[in-house]
């Protein structure tokens, strides 16, 4: 999932590696093997120590050692997602199309999902057929108006492609991304209007030492704040310091959460440091998000399947994509200006797939 086989494509560029780094539950192909691994075999125990996994490491895969580790079974849905197709073909498209076969099946849809499925192939199958009608050109400039019609992309340097000329494409790319995460929220919840990145668009605001850029990560924490702040105490508002202790006592009566009562204080400031940590870009993995955030209204073993919380996926692929450009020297009020156009992008989103219910084609 971090080589470059994995990740490459128009739509869905690098979308597998931005996912798991967005996801906070792997490092390394290594280290997905391992967890793909302990939740094939239902063993939590397999470690990196194995021979097969150091074998990786070293040599990388072959099909012999695959076959003799996972079984053949594994094996014959590996192949069979890929069946038909050209190696030069592949990308990115066929691991997420992977994954959201392997999610769907898992499930009960309802005929809405169905169509929503369906309008994800579509999605897929446009990228492949791009792919496979210039895997065999250098031309590059096919790519200025495939990325003007689906991606909403003006500024584009096709040629000689730097930071300052495809940041537009990276944002524009993962709102679309984002866009369709939540469209399915709004089919699966049959609401019109669900959206929690809407919320957590970055801005930027003066202080002392001038402009301070807040990414989105710190967005998600200001609304959990404020809206905790609303229902507790019927206040537009209330000090972090404050959140933090709310945060404390709800994990120190949470059954399934143990804090030892002389441990408090240490729990205050070790919760005081992630927020920290948070609300300068770092990213929110999902348990955390159980575990801090999530915990103020919902008893912490009543998440474990709150689909909705993988939101917070989203937010931190907002928040990476940020700080990344930001590191690249893109201006905080370019970043801003392309990010506050998300709204646009989730009536894209609803626009194409109302238009895929009636005519069975994905139209720009």
């Amino acid at each position: 999932m971090f080589n470059a086989e994995c990740n490459r494509g128009i739509l869905f560029n690098h979308l597998p590696k931005l996912l798991l780094i967005a996801s906070k539950v792997v490092e390394s192909d290594s280290d997905l093997l391992v967890k793909m691994a302990r939740a094939i075999k239902h063993d939590s125990n397999i470690t990196h120590d194995h021979q097969f996994f150091r074998k990786f490491r070293t040599n990388g895969l072959d099909m012999d050692s695959v076959v003799s580790y996972f079984g053949s079974s594994f094996v014959e849905r590996a192949q069979s997602l890929c069946s038909g197709i050209e190696p030069a073909h592949m990308g990115a498209w066929v691991c997420v199309k992977g994954t959201i076969d392997g999610y769907r099946n898992g499930w009960q849809e309802s005929h809405e999902l169905a169509k929503y499925w369906s309008f994800l192939d579509a999605h897929f199958d446009l990228e492949y057929q791009f792919i496979k009608q210039n895997a065999q050109t250098n031309n590059v400039e096919n790519l200025v108006p495939y990325l003007r019609k689906w991606f909403l992309v003006h500024n584009f340097e096709a040629k000689s492609p730097t930071a300052q000329s495809v940041y537009e494409y990276i944002i524009h790319m993962v709102m679309y991304w984002g866009a369709l995460f939540e469209l399915y929220l709004e089919l699966d919840n049959e609401s019109q209007e669900h959206s929690i990145l809407s919320k957590c668009l970055p801005n930027s605001m003066p202080n002392s030492k001038g402009i301070m850029f807040y990414p989105s990560g710190e967005l998600l924490l200001q609304n959990v704040k404020q809206g905790w702040a609303k229902d507790r105490y019927q206040k537009s508002d209330i000090k972090w310091s404050e959140l933090y202790r709310d945060v404390l006592k709800a994990r120190r009566d949470d059954p399934d959460l143990v804090i030892e009562i002389d441990a408090v204080d240490p729990e205050l400031q070790t919760i005081k440091q992630r927020f920290y940590r948070w609300r300068k870009g770092g990213l929110i993995s999902l348990d955390e998000a159980r575990r801090f955030l999530a915990i103020l209204r919902c008893p912490y073993a009543t998440t474990e399947h709150a689909f909705t919380l993988n939101s917070i996926f989203f937010v931190n692929l907002f928040t990476h994509v940020q700080v990344e450009l930001l590191n690249a020297k893109i201006a905080p009020n370019k970043i801003i200006e392309a990010f506050n156009q998300y709204p646009s992008f989730k009536m894209l989103a609803r626009k194409r797939y109302d238009q895929f219910v009636i005519t069975g084609q994905l139209e720009a």
